[in-house]
Order: structure tokens, then sequence, then C-alpha cells
């Protein structure tokens, strides 16, 4: 005979709890961090036993089975991880009331919660110790669970309880944890809390370069200021790390920064004698053992800053395209000759693997200093120029070397190590620049081009490509045309980008530009007046018929070639002073933008 017992519940939900229940995002669940789950509880109780936890950062629960699932992330850290589920409702730690907080919950250690005794708030073992009936063993203690738990033996020699299941979970990990350049990736591990200058922050870890110590946490204070950890396994207790040769500085290797860049508490001299990771010097491998200033000579801070962002921003998916585009991040840079300092950044990919990300701090939208860098963490360096004053870096910024304006004041820079070329095109190479050393860098530079510019829409580079409504800068210096600016991309690297200023659809003023940001300059022709610019814009030659006032044509620096096909070159065109002729407008007996595409900025 089958016995089943049936349980009755009757809810009904108080104001608090109704209060509570407005702030859950309701058909909403994050999956894959669950650490805890409790059943059955109530809504108000399981937001209240998240908040006991300092490790639980979200909850979600299921009202029809009064069950809780406490998470140790949440959607903001992994929103590619928050599911449609009509059964569960949601809420962040950052959304649950103060009220539900108190002094003895935020004091509680990882893996500890607060409960009432007789003698007061004190911090415990959480629900779900090593030996909890859930690990599936069989000698169980039935002290480790809640009072009126009901355990279950499943007849294969384990048991399960009704109360709470523990989720032994590791954060996914994505492809990017295991490669030689490990990402940082957000994960609760349980650290040594005795000298810890950012306690409650959210914790990251990645895999270091040492078998000694295959992996590093830190605690955040800030994004810039954490606590540097280390352990033996993502499930171990992390370690406090010291310093045989100083306080730790050195220590700012294992999160990607740079020595001379590390600020420190400076509280060393008070921190305890502890069991932890050790080393004198960089890149020497880990032991571990007995630090602390009072007993050893291996010093440790409770927190420092290594001049590098944890984690770092997410990039835009433009940044990665061949195009790239311009983003505002606050790289961190040599310091020691920048003429822009205290302006915003901004980064944006190159095309050269020696030097793959350019980073500009401004003094306005078309003065700033240029740097280059190997990475967003990395520190970013001046650049230095073998054969000239720096003009030709001007082509990292869509710019062009006969439009840069430089200061002058190269003879003033002081010894550095930067990237260093000798002309457009090549490779850099990281070396010792300025000082007498024979490469050439500036505090800033000015290269015809405003910073930053929009990104340009993708189907530009499509075959065909589509007309871009941006009303870039133009050279209007002889100009017959007044309406709209239309942009799209050209098959020429010497003049990417072609703009037509329309008097109608079918006449208008063309103009090529070096990127978004550029002034667009005017076209000039050696062999005729213009007609086979009309191949630009999909006309021909002989359908082509310009305003016929060349003669007119002032003396400008714009682009200009001979005939149809060649690449283009820039310098002095105009009818007086050149041969290279141009009008104040052309008709091609093309439709623009006719049926192709526009898309609007």
């Amino acid at each position: 005979m089958t016995k089943i017992t049936a349980i009755f519940v009757l809810l009904s939900i108080h104001g608090s709890e109704a209060g509570i229940y407005s702030l859950f995002t309701p058909a909403s669940r994050l999956s894959g961090f669950i650490m805890e789950k409790i059943s059955p509880i109530g809504m108000d109780m399981c937001v209240r036993e998240c908040s006991k936890r300092v490790s639980c950062a979200s909850v979600n629960f299921h009202r029809g089975r009064l069950e809780c699932e406490l998470s140790y992330s949440d959607v903001t850290a992994n929103p590619s991880n928050k599911t449609s589920d009509s059964e569960f409702i949601y809420i962040g730690r950052n959304q649950i009331p103060q009220e539900y907080f108190d002094a003895c919950s935020a004091s509680c250690s990882t893996r500890r919660r607060c409960v009432t005794a007789s003698t007061g708030h004190k911090c415990v073992q959480s629900d779900c110790p090593t030996d909890h009936p859930d690990s599936n063993s069989t000698g169980v203690k039935v002290t480790s669970t809640k009072i009126g738990t009901v355990l279950t033996y499943t007849g294969d020699g384990t048991w399960t309880s009704s109360a709470t299941s523990c989720i032994v979970s590791l954060p996914e990990l994505p492809d990017c944890f295991n490669t030689t350049t490990s990402c940082w990736v957000q994960h609760n591990f349980t650290y040594d809390n005795t000298w810890d200058g950012c306690t409650g922050g959210t914790r990251y870890v990645r895999r270091t370069q040492y078998p000694s110590a295959p992996y590093v946490g830190v605690v955040l204070c800030s994004p810039t200021r954490y606590k540097i950890l280390l352990g033996p396994a993502l499930t171990d207790t992390f370690l406090n790390v010291g310093d045989g040769s100083g306080s730790g500085a050195d220590h700012c290797e294992l999160v990607g920064g740079l020595e001379a860049d590390a600020v420190m508490a400076n509280d060393y001299t008070t921190a305890p004698a502890l069991t932890g990771y050790y080393r004198s010097s960089w890149g020497q491998a880990f032991t571990i053992g007995l630090i602390g200033y009072s007993e050893t000579s291996y010093f440790y801070n409770s927190w420092q800053e290594c001049g590098v962002t944890i984690p770092p921003p997410s990039e835009p998916a433009c940044f990665n395209t061949t195009t790239s585009c311009w983003y505002e991040y606050s790289f961190d840079h040599d310091t020691a000759w920048n003429g822009c300092t205290g302006g915003k950044r901004y980064v944006m990919k190159t095309k050269y693997t020696s030097a793959p990300i350019v980073g500009v701090e401004l003094c306005n939208s078309t003065r700033y200093q240029l740097f280059l860098g190997a990475n967003l963490t990395d520190t970013f360096l001046n650049i230095g120029d073998g054969s000239g004053e720096g003009a030709d870096h001007c082509e990292l910024v869509g710019g062009l070397e006969v439009n840069a304006v430089l200061p002058g004041t190269y003879s003033s820079a002081p010894a550095l190590t930067g990237y260093a070329r000798s002309s457009v095109g090549q490779e850099f190479n990281i070396q010792a620049i300025a000082g007498g050393s024979g490469w050439y860098s500036n505090p800033w530079y000015e290269c015809g081009v405003k910073i930053p510019w929009p990104h340009e829409p993708a189907c530009m580079s499509a075959t065909p490509p589509c007309w871009y409504a941006h009303n870039v800068s133009v050279d209007n210096s002889f100009n017959g045309c007044t309406g709209q600016i239309l942009v799209k991309r050209t098959n020429y690297t010497s003049a990417p980008y072609l703009a037509v200023q329309l008097c109608s659809s079918t006449r208008y003023k063309l103009f090529l530009g070096s990127s978004l940001g550029a002034t667009f300059m005017n076209i000039g022709d050696g062999s005729g007046s213009g007609a086979d610019h009309c191949e630009l814009v999909g006309g021909s030659e002989a359908n082509a018929l310009d305003a016929g006032n060349y003669v007119s044509s002032p003396s400008v620096d714009g682009y200009y070639r001979n005939t149809a096909g060649q690449e283009f070159s820039y310098g002095p065109i105009g009818y007086i002073q050149s041969s290279y002729y141009f009008h104040s407008f052309l008709e091609c007996g093309v439709s623009i933008p006719g049926t192709n595409t526009v898309v609007y900025g």
C-alpha cells in the first residue's frame, strides 16, 4: 500500500511581502549560477536568506513550488544567462530594500550566514556544509539540516533533502579563460579575508602563468582598486600574497599592470602574520608559507592599484570590425610627454599587428596626443618617427600626412620607451625613442580629423555600398550645391570615402576624404575637367556634364588624378596653380541616391 502525505499551505500576501513582490522581475530566471536551493519557503523569507549570505548576488523564486534559488551572480554581470520562464520571478541583491539587511549579515564571510542566537547575532556555517546529506553521503548528520526537514533515501545509498540542496557550482568559463592571456570571470571564490580592504566587493578570477599559483583572484573596492589573492583551484581558499623585496608592487604583474604604476594601501606594517603565497621579485614562482610584517620579511597590503581596470570594459561590436570605431575608454598611458593631459580618451583598432590599438587623449576634437597599445589593459606608449617629426602618424587616426600640424617641440621630449617606425605602412617596434635617440615624438598632433567620428554603417562596405546621410565637413571654396550630403565608400585606398552634396538628385558636387572625421576635399582632373570622376558615382565619362567654370577654380589642396581607375594623390589643385582642374558641380546621368539604400545617422 502506498502512503501519500499531502501538505496544504495557506498563503496570504501581507503588506511587506506585497511590497517586495513589486520589485521582482516577472517571468524571469537567471540560469547557471545557482549555489543553493531552499524549499518549501515563502518569497519574503527567500529574500531574507539571500540577504544573510554575502555570496548571494540574486534570487530566483518559484511561487508554485515555493522554491528559492540563491545565485552567486546576477543579470548585470551575466545578461546572456537571463531567461524567460513564466514559473519564476527574479530579483538582484542590489534591488533588495535595505531593511532586509543588518550589520551582522554584512560582516559574515563567504559560506557563512547570520543567525539570531540567545547571545545575539552571530555568523555560522551556511546550510550547505561539505557533509550535508545532499553531498551523497550515507552517513547523514541530521543536526546539519533545518528542523522539520524531510530526508528521503533514494534507494541507491544516497539521501536527498526537501529543505535545501547545496549546489557545488563553478561559473561557466568562456574559451578566453583558458588561453595564455586568460580573461577575467566573475566568481565568488572563498578567500582569507583577514586583511582585506575591499570586503564585500565583487570577485573575479583568471589564470596565471605560474603552476605554483595557477589562479589569481581579486576583490574589488572599485574597478581600479582591488585586493589581490592567489589560489590553487577555483574551489579552494584563495590566500594573501607576500613580497620579499617590497610590499607587493610586483604583484601587479598578476593583473596585467606594471610595477611602476602600483599604488599601495601602505598598511603592511600592521598586517598580521598568516599563511599565504610569497616571492621576492617579478617573474619568480610562488611558495606557500608564513607571511606578514611582524614575523617575516614577506609583506602584504589590504589593497592596491595597478593602473588596470578590472574587468576591462566591454568593447562595442564595431570596435573589432575591419573598419573599427572610436569608443571612449580611459586607457592607461605613459604621462611623461603629453600635451593634452586630462582630456577625454578614445581607442580604435589599427591594421598593425605590432601595435593593434591606437589611443588618443583630446586637447579638443581636432588636437590630440597619440599613443599605441597592445591591448586595452596595456599601458599605451608614445610614438617615435625615424624619418620626420611624426606627420605620418596621422594615418593612425584616418588623417593625411600633408595635413599634419605639429608643435615643433620634439627636441624637448625626454627619453622614452615607445613605438617607432620610419614611414607610413611599416610595422612598429618598441624601443628607445625621443631624448636624443633620433626617433622624434610630439606632445600633440593635429591631423585634419575630428575625433570621435561616428562608426559607419556596415552596409557601406557591402556590394553595392549604401549611402550614409551624414553631414561631414567639406571644403566649400568652390561648391555650387547646398543640399543634403551623402557619403559612401570608394574602391581607392588613397581616397576611401566619397561625399556628394546635392543640388538635385541628378546634379551634385563631389568630394573625397580619408575618414568620416576628415574634411572632404575637391577633386582635380589632370586630363580634362572632371568627367572621369563620374566613375565614383557609377556614371560614365560620356554622360558627364560639368558646370563649365573650371577656369575659375581656386588654388586649394585636394585630391587629383589623370584618368579613371588611377589611385588618387593629394596636393595643390586649381586652374591658376596647377594643371588639375575642377568644377563647382557635375552631372553624370545618374540619380543619387536613386534606388540605393540610404542609412541615416
